[in-house]
């Protein structure tokens, strides 16, 4: 697998093939399998539902994908201008994000499935992204080393931490939203 999502009672694996897979954690037995084409899926998410995927790909898009209808996704999300690398959801605020290689993050309204905003600042290709869990802010991170905390409610940049050495592979909020982990290739 390329790509990981862990929930409470489902895991997400995507491929370098562009199969998606949709786990039963309690049974260890495949829900469903998806794919749209054969572009990389670098990143995977659940959006608010076991039973619902978004799966980022190598062809400039993402997807929104359902187990119950598992032949054909919901939505295909356009507007990236390089493979997109990085989703994520905050059920808080109802807000999907995606970050990609043309270094550009966006949100998404989860219900109209519309664009909402585009920041820019990242010099690299965006790689990670995480929510705090009231969605009122999002970290993205890129292959630089860079991490910029953007405000939801201002929708514009609130801080940038110092970078690390090399790539950030993920990014997480505590429980809270006070404090934020980094990994990176750095160690």
């Amino acid at each position: 697998p390329t790509s990981l999502a862990v929930g409470a009672t489902r895991a997400i694996t995507g491929h370098k093939d562009g199969r998606v897979m949709l786990w039963d954690l309690e049974y260890g037995l495949r829900v469903a399998s998806f794919k749209r084409n054969e572009a990389n899926i670098w990143a995977v998410s659940f959006p608010g539902s076991p039973e619902r995927v978004l799966a980022a790909s190598n062809d400039w898009k993402f997807a929104l994908l359902d187990a119950r209808t598992p032949v054909l996704p919901v939505h295909v999300f356009e507007g990236h201008e390089n493979a997109v690398q990085a989703v994520a959801f905050s059920s808080a605020r109802n807000l999907i994000a995606s970050g990609g290689a043309d270094r550009t993050v966006r949100t998404w309204h989860a219900e109209t499935l519309a664009a909402r905003s585009i920041y820019r600042g990242h010099r690299e290709h965006v790689v990670a992204l995480a929510f705090t869990p009231d969605g009122r802010r999002l970290a993205s991170a890129d292959l630089g080393g860079n991490v910029r905390i953007w405000s939801m409610s201002l929708r514009r940049l609130g801080r940038s931490i110092p970078p690390h050495l090399g790539k950030v592979a993920a990014l997480a909020f505590s429980g809270d939203g006070h404090w934020l982990a980094t990994a990176g290739e750095g160690g």
